[in-house]
Parts: structure tokens; sequence; C-alpha cells
């Protein structure tokens, strides 16, 4: 098949091919194989076809493969008369098809999306069930086959379509009514709420995945690698289909788009600031979880629609607190103190997926992101890790250790009001004798605890370096602070 690859490619590059394109302005398409499937794109003309034939003849020659006349189809656009498609059917000896019909039972081509389109997941899960007999299951037998098959089935086809909610709600009915041992004309009463068996297992609950969660997880990690594989042939088609030219997309419109583009806009929250040159202040999100400021803000407080992150960046490498505190309410100031200060020295603002710190999106991250079950345990949980004495990295009743000597030794801590949100924090610098050499403390803005922590470091780091001081030891009291720290593959990958 490479052989056959390599021709089609070399007519291109002499100007014999000519393929389709597949959006204004967007890439070419000559050819797709998958496994024993070929799919050859050109334009609907004679001299075409009979280049098709030419190469194909002389692919048969080569490799001792007969093209199958009877399982090779051939689809024209609309724009090309049924005369002109007869005739180019009759040269490449093959029949016309008016359709495509499904591949790995996604329809090639179709409509709106509707329950409708998707009818045929349902129907595979109710097959599954034809072959199981439930009263010989126990109920753990019944939870574990809803789970790995009637629950997994429509996982294939989330990974780019955003499932309508009633499929999603008739295919956890099949599967509660199969877990219950009951059917569709003879119920049977659930022991406890369908809802409680979607929480997690360490909970008390079955572990079942809400298939809406599922979904978005799937979209969102698909918005990830919308960024990360640029190369990709879909991704091209996605970005020039929607005029998307800039390197990082930290905001997505669409009212009406493509059926994947649409739900990926409901989930994306991707994008980093480095040096602030690239994310328009207005009109992308810089705060993860809120809308654009333009959203929010007095229609007359917007000055200079282009203006960038960095148009209000001081000197010094901070903001500029004096024009924010004039076109913004105090609450969205304190949030945008809390955003590292930005330098040259971080790069160009860069793809990241906020809901996990090292900015990779995994399937698997971004459920339990989602998951208002799973996102409630991991509050409870960083709050325990960041608040309370136990779980610090150095108990706080054991007495300060001194340094080697020539080395400093920077302490550092943060406070977090959980009523407000704001956060304050400060650090000391103390030589071998315990003697003080400096500290610092100032108003961080409203951001987490865990925040607080690596605001206080990097503010301590960072007037360690101005002084001077290259030989340094840190002791903060926030482990998941240091095991962050203590990763390097996270910390080449993501700033505080």
């Amino acid at each position: 098949m490479e052989r056959l690859s390599h021709s089609i490619n070399y007519a291109m590059d002499v100007g014999l091919w000519e393929p389709i394109i597949l959006s204004r302005g967007g890439p070419t398409l000559s050819h797709l194989f998958f496994a024993d499937d070929l799919i050859i794109l050109c334009k609907a003309a004679e001299h075409q076809a009979t280049l098709v034939r030419v190469i194909l003849d002389q692919f048969s020659r080569f490799s001792g493969h007969r093209v199958n006349s009877n399982k090779t189809k051939v689809f024209f656009s609309s724009n090309v008369e049924d005369e002109s498609a007869e005739k180019l059917c009759s040269l490449l000896n093959c029949q016309r098809a008016m359709n495509l019909g499904n591949f790995l039972s996604l329809p090639l081509f179709h409509t709106r999306v509707m329950k409708s389109t998707f009818q045929f997941i349902i129907d595979k899960d109710r097959n599954k069930l034809t072959n199981w007999t439930v009263s010989n299951l126990p109920l753990v037998g019944r939870v574990t086959l809803a789970k790995a098959t009637l629950m997994a089935i429509p996982n294939y086809f989330m990974q780019t379509v955003a499932i309508p909610k009633g499929v999603c709600d008739q295919i956890e009915q099949i599967a509660h009514q199969f877990i219950w041992g009951g059917t569709k004309e003879n119920l049977k009463a659930a022991l406890f709420n369908w809802k409680f068996c979607f929480q997690l297992i360490t909970q008390g609950g079955h572990g079942i995945r809400p298939l809406q969660t599922q979904n978005e997880a799937f979209l969102t990690k698909l918005g990830y690698n919308l960024l990360m594989q640029p190369e990709a042939l879909w991704v091209k088609v996605m970005l020039s289909n929607y005029k998307m030219n800039e390197m990082l997309l930290v905001q997505i419109k669409a009212k009406n788009g493509y059926f994947i583009w649409k739900p990926l806009s409901q989930v994306w929250d991707i994008g980093d600031i480095g040096d602030g040159r690239d994310i328009k202040f207005w009109f992308d999100n810089l705060v993860s979880g809120t809308k654009p400021l333009a959203e929010i803000t007095n229609p007359t407080h917007i000055t200079k629609a282009n203006m960038v992150v960095r148009d209000l960046v001081l000197n010094n490498e901070d903001w500029n607190t004096s024009p924010l505190n004039q076109l913004l309410n105090e609450d969205i100031v304190k949030l945008l103190m809390a955003i590292p200060p930005l330098r040259d020295d971080m790069g160009t603002d860069q793809p990241v997926w906020r809901g996990s710190d090292n900015g990779i999106c995994t399937v698997k991250a971004a459920f339990n992101e989602l998951n208002s079950t799973q996102a409630w345990a991991n509050s409870i949980k960083a709050n325990q890790s960041t608040n309370h004495p136990s779980t610090s990295v150095h108990n706080r009743r054991q007495r300060w250790q001194p340094p080697r000597v020539g080395m400093v030794k920077l302490n550092t801590d943060g406070a977090l009001d959980t009523k407000t949100g704001n956060a304050r924090g400060g650090g000391v610098f103390r030589d071998k004798e315990g003697q003080w050499l400096g500290g610092f403390n100032r108003n961080i803005g409203r951001c987490s605890a865990f925040h607080v922590e690596l605001w206080v470091l990097l503010d301590g780091l960072t007037l360690a370096w101005d002084r001077g001081i290259r030989d340094i030891k840190v002791e903060l009291d926030n482990k998941e602070a240091v095991d962050i720290l203590q990763d390097a593959h996270i910390c080449t990958r993501s700033r505080p």
C-alpha cells in the first residue's frame, strides 16, 4: 500500500493529480488508507479518472493484488451531472454510490445530528441483553457487566461526538434495569437511588460513570489534542474551516458550528499565560472558570479592543493595578493579581489544560475534574493537605533546623481567608546561626491555598536571586506543593 501512496504523491508533485480541497484555504486530500480500506479523492474529470485507472493497474502489476470492481464504489458531489458521472464510472469500471454508508458504525454523511442518529448505539446495548440470563447472575456480576459492556459501548462514539442527553439517559436506563434484574415490561424496585451507583467505589458506590460526564471528558481530551497535534489532518481541517489561525486558542465561540466544534466550545478550558503577548485581555479567558472580561464589564470601560495582557504589565513585570482598578471590579482584580508575573523568560503563551497541575489532559483526569462527586472529594482532600499541620512536610512542632555553613535558609508560609478568598504570604531568610537576613510579605490576591504556597515560594526565590543568593535551602509546609516541585516532569511543563 505504501507503493500506491508513493505513486499518488508523485502524481501530485508533478501536477498530474488534482486532489480535493477540504475547506476554503484549507488542506488538500488525495487518498486515505485504513487497514484494507482505501479512499481515493480527486477531481471529477475524465483525465483524472484515466490517471486513477493507470495508477491502480500499475499497482496491481507490481503487487499482484487486483481491485475488486464489485466492492468498489464511486461517489460524486452534487455538482456533477448524471451523464458525466456515468461516463466516469464506465472509465473506472466501478458502480456509482449515492451514499457511502457507515464506517465503524458511524455514517460518513449525515444531515442534522439528532437522537435518532444514535439509535444504533441503543440497539447495540439491547442486543447484548438478549444473550444474557439475568436470573443466573448475582448483583455484583450484573454491575460488572453493566460497567464493562453496556456503559462502555458508547465510548468509541463519544470520543468525537456529543451524544444527545436523551440517548445517554436511555442507555443508563437499560443498565439500571439490567442491574436490578428488571425488564421494560416487568420493572423491579431498585434498592437505592441510581445516582448512588455513580459514586466512587471508595465512597460506597458502584463506580459507574455518568455517560454525559464521560462524553464531556472525551471532548475535553479532543480539544487538548487540537492544540497538541497541529500537524494532524483533522486539526488542520478544523482550524482552517473556522478561520482559527492563532497558535493558542484560549476561547472557542460556536453558536452554530460543526457537531464536533460546537461541543468543544462548551468544555474548553485551555491556555496558559507566558509573556502575555498572544492572549487578548478583553476577549480571552484569563482566569479558569470565568467568562471573558468583555462579557462581565461595562462596555463603556472597554478601551483598545485589541489590547493584550502584556499591555497591562509594568516594567518590573508585575500588574499595573491603577488601570485595572478603574476598569474592573475588586473581585476580578484580585483574581488577576493571583496570576504569576509575566516575564520574557517565561516564553510565549502556551497551551496547557487547566484541570491538572502538570497541564496534561487525559480522559481520566478530565472525568475526575468534571464529575461533581469526584470534584467534591478532591476539594476535601485539598483542604486536608493544605490546612492541617498533620499533613505538612515538616511538623510545626519541630524545631527550626539550621542550614549548613555558607547556605541561606528560606522559610515561607501562606494564609487564606476562607470567607473572602483573599490570600497573603511571606517568608524569612536566615543563616546557619539563625540570624535574620531579610524577609517579605504581601497581599497576593484571590486564589486557592495551594497556589498561595507556590506564590510565596516564587516571591522568595525571586528576592533571593535579586540579592545574589545562589546557595539556598527552602522549607514550606505544604506537601502537595513539595510533591509538585519535586516532580521534574511537571516542573518542565507547567507554571504555578
